[in-house]
């Protein structure tokens, strides 16, 4: 029998929408407004959660056609209360390509909020070791696996395989 998961509610910045959650990682959709240009005639846009990793990713259907295949990563806060996830980001993301090019830290946002008050040094400090830590983990491997020629040559775990009882659950 396949598990179908457990129904949950994710909360996050720009709204509360019904998910999935299969273990240690959920998934939830929405509708991208019609005022934002999207690939395809979908709007539907599927978001996976890493509940422990604090890590929120996705591959956005308003990325332009030559971006199809990259991946957007975010840093965030995960608060659990029975079958509600709140998710709240912290201005870190990631932009990942397929493997043979380099990812993006995309750190504008996180300097703003710096700067504006909303984020402590000692959180985006935080946030910053969290991040390596897990692009470690998933894109690099650990140090002793990997030649220093082919580090970019092959993702280690990207997309993470944890995702995999998500990708395509009902929601």
């Amino acid at each position: 029998m396949v598990d179908v998961g457990e129904r949950v509610e994710v909360s996050c910045r720009h709204g509360t929408y019904p998910g999935v959650r299969v273990g240690r990682v959920c998934a939830y959709e929405f509708e991208i407004p019609d005022k934002y240009e999207v690939r395809g005639h979908d709007r539907t846009q599927r978001v996976f959660v890493m509940l422990d990793e604090h890590i929120q990713l996705n591959q956005p259907l308003t990325f332009p056609e030559a971006f199809e295949d990259w991946w957007y990563v975010d840093l965030v806060e995960v608060v659990e209360v029975g079958d509600t996830i709140s998710v709240a980001d912290h201005w870190l993301d990631v932009a990942v390509p397929p493997a043979g090019h380099p990812y993006r830290v995309m750190d504008g946002e996180l300097a703003d909020a710096l700067v504006a008050g909303q984020v402590s040094q000692n959180r985006s400090l935080q946030g910053y070791a969290g991040s390596n830590t897990s692009l470690d983990r998933y894109l690099h491997g650990p140090l002793d696996e990997r030649e220093f020629e082919s580090v970019l040559s092959v993702w280690h775990d990207f997309p993470p395989v944890v995702l995999a009882p998500v990708i395509s659950a009902p929601i």
